[in-house]
């Protein structure tokens, strides 16, 4: 009698494990984040080459969730375009932009509790990755982010500790550290989703051996990946020292591509090429041996 209750109790152990293994094969995965913890990588090298899924990428994205007017959100006709898109396969996301840009996009917080509530709507019961960084590392590559985007505020005024418009409402929609104060984003995302299905990962962990983490990162979310795929390329790296100054004066020159800057005159095509320089030079060995520090 003993003997057939574990052997009962084997069998029903062993259709939970594989009930559990083919729900994990089937699920959303929505990757949000954080900025600057490698999703350039992610949106490049990896989810996209993911076999039996569909990735959705930035474009569609922007033009069904995150910039969706809000009287034209419907998520019952959004959700029928997004399964022709995705044709009965199983969906990833990973987009930094529902957590806002790097210059622009905070607010007091309404812009990403928005946008997690659309996800909710349109994914249900899904898994939620959340990439989180050592804070002060993720401000200063936030901020080289923020040069590289044609900025020109200094540091102190970037993040806020120096003044910026004289009319709060101004203030409004501007780049708030804030953002990475993860227990926030961690709660509310457990709040809509479940705290069983919010995974939170160490980017330190990914850059120290990315091999071995895409590995256990593959296997824990049942993801079978191209073997083709670029572990090693890295994208967007942080600017050095010298960068971040010598890119911050030419940005003057130029009024694009962020509204929160200083500029004397628009050189036409000049933002253009300042991305091609800084391209090549961010390659150089000598122009990154001092990265970017507070």
């Amino acid at each position: 009698m003993q003997i057939q209750i574990k052997n009962y109790l084997n069998v029903l152990g062993l259709i939970f494990q594989i009930t559990d293994i083919f729900t994990k094969m089937n699920k959303t995965i929505i990757h949000i984040g954080y900025p600057k913890t490698g999703t350039t990588w992610f949106q490049k090298n990896f989810y996209p080459k993911i076999e039996g899924s569909c990735f959705l990428n930035r474009k569609v994205m922007c033009e069904h969730i995150i910039f969706k007017d809000v009287f034209d959100f419907n998520p019952i006709i959004i959700k029928e375009k997004l399964d022709k898109i995705s044709n009965d396969q199983r969906v990833l996301i990973c987009e930094e932009l529902l957590l806002g840009g790097l210059d622009i996009g905070y607010g007091s917080g309404e812009f990403i509790v928005q946008n997690a509530k659309r996800l909710k709507e349109l994914f249900g019961n899904s898994t939620v990755v959340i990439f989180i960084r050592n804070q002060q590392s993720i401000l200063e590559s936030s901020y080289s982010q923020y040069i590289k985007s044609g900025g020109t505020y200094s540091v102190k005024k970037y993040i806020g500790l120096k003044g910026r418009f004289n009319r709060q409402f101004q203030n409004y929609h501007l780049f708030n550290p804030r953002l990475y104060n993860y227990y926030n984003i961690i709660k509310m995302y457990s709040d809509f989703f479940g705290k069983e299905n919010v995974h939170v990962f160490f980017y330190e962990d990914f850059e120290r051996n990315p091999v071995q983490f895409i590995d256990d990162f593959c296997i824990h979310f049942c993801l079978k990946r191209n073997e083709k795929i670029n572990i090693n390329q890295k994208e967007n790296a942080r600017l050095s020292s010298f960068l971040v100054s010598f890119l911050r004066f030419l940005n003057l020159f130029t009024r694009r591509n962020t509204p929160f800057k200083n500029y004397i005159i628009d050189l036409p095509r000049f933002y253009s090429l300042l991305i091609f320089i800084t391209y090549y030079l961010s390659k150089s060995k000598i122009m990154n041996r001092f990265p970017f520090r507070f």
